[in-house]
Formats: C-alpha cells, structure tokens, sequence
C-alpha cells in the first residue's frame, strides 16, 4: 500500500482520499489533562523512539528524521532496470501546556518517498498512523507517570429501610 501522492513525478494515486489540513489537525491533536507538558514531552519522546524513529531536535519540536517504511519495486519492460520506490514517514510533534494546567499535543505527520517530501498522505493511512501513534503515547504515560486519575463514582445511595 502507497502511503502519499503528489510532489515527485507521476500520480497513480491520484482518486484517493488524502488527509486535508482539517483531517491532520483532528488526528494530530489531543489533550492530557492528567499529565504535565514536561511528563508527556518525555512520553512523547520514549514513544517516537519505541517506534523506531530518530529524533533530530527534541526542543522547541521534537522532529524525527524520515523512517523508511516500504521498499515497492515495479518491474518494467527490461530485465535489467527495476526501479524502487521507498516510502517514509517522519513526525513534528509540538508539546505546550495549555495555561491551564493540560499538556497539549499537536502531532504532523510527514510522508516521502524516495526522499521527496509528499504534498498529501493518504487518509486510511494516516489515520492508523496516528492511532497507533496515540495509543502508544497514552501506554507509556500510564507506564511511567501512572494512569489517568477516574474521576470517583458517587456511592449508590441506599434506602433508609435497608440494614
């Protein structure tokens, strides 16, 4: 499966759905109000890294350098020439603390292939990207910081006839 479109030459791609801004702004976007900023920058990172990418900067944004994820050759007509199509991915996730008291996470994924950066990523990929990306973050926090505090179920009250 193609991960991106668009920006290196031909388009075969071109009718499938791709992630809009909106799209990327939804998946890549999400609160911690349990944790602090400095808690889920470091889970932020510990993430990335579990994921197998190299981080490049971790401050102000913690970039990662492209991480290759498929290597797709298509056969043409000589059996000499096979030409190879290889496909990353690499993140800019911005971690601020909202002024009142949530870590907010705003995560962009970035597509390539063959070292081109892509204009769009397509939807259905992007979406189990970052999925896998979140589910991952919410599982090293619980790790490391401990889980999220439930707010207490109220006491069933009991009937004044009851002993």
């Amino acid at each position: 499966m193609a991960i991106a479109h668009g920006g290196c030459g031909h388009d075969r791609h071109a009718n499938r759905r791709s992630l809009t801004t909106g799209d990327a702004e939804t998946l890549g976007h999400r609160s911690f109000s349990r944790y602090t900023s400095d808690e889920v920058r470091s889970a932020v990172m510990i993430t990335l890294r579990t994921q197998g990418y190299e981080l490049v900067t971790e401050s102000p944004v913690i970039r990662t350098a492209p991480k290759l994820i498929a290597v797709r050759e298509s056969y043409a007509e000589s059996m000499w020439y096979t030409p190879q199509s290889r496909e990353s991915i690499a993140w800019d996730v911005h971690v601020n603390d909202d002024g009142r008291g949530r870590a907010v996470v705003r995560a962009l994924l970035r597509g390539y292939v063959n070292g081109c950066q892509m204009d769009r990523i397509f939807y259905d990929f992007g979406s189990r990207t970052y999925g896998m990306f979140y589910t991952d973050l919410r599982r090293v926090l619980s790790e490391h910081y401990g889980p999220p505090e439930r707010p207490r179920r109220r006491e069933a009250k009991t009937s004044p006839h009851e002993s």
